[in-house]
């Protein structure tokens, strides 16, 4: 939780959440990256820690779009 802390102070977060939202043109298609993203990182961390990293980063990209 430290660690995602750092992130969001460095703005790292965001800067994720703009490539993304740059990259793909639509909802479902961000939905499925972060998914897959998510999916990809918990095959190398626990669950909790990759949602604990992405939930931050899936509400930063919702506030992005609306």
């Amino acid at each position: 939780m430290i660690v995602v802390e750092a992130f969001e102070e460095y703005k790292l977060l965001e800067m994720i959440s703009i490539r993304i939202l740059d990259k793909f043109s639509n909802e479902r298609k961000v939905s499925l990256v972060l998914t897959v993203i998510t999916f990809i990182l918990s095959m190398f961390v626990t669950n909790d820690v990759a949602l604990i990293t992405f939930v931050p980063l899936a509400l930063i990209i919702a506030k992005r779009l609306i």
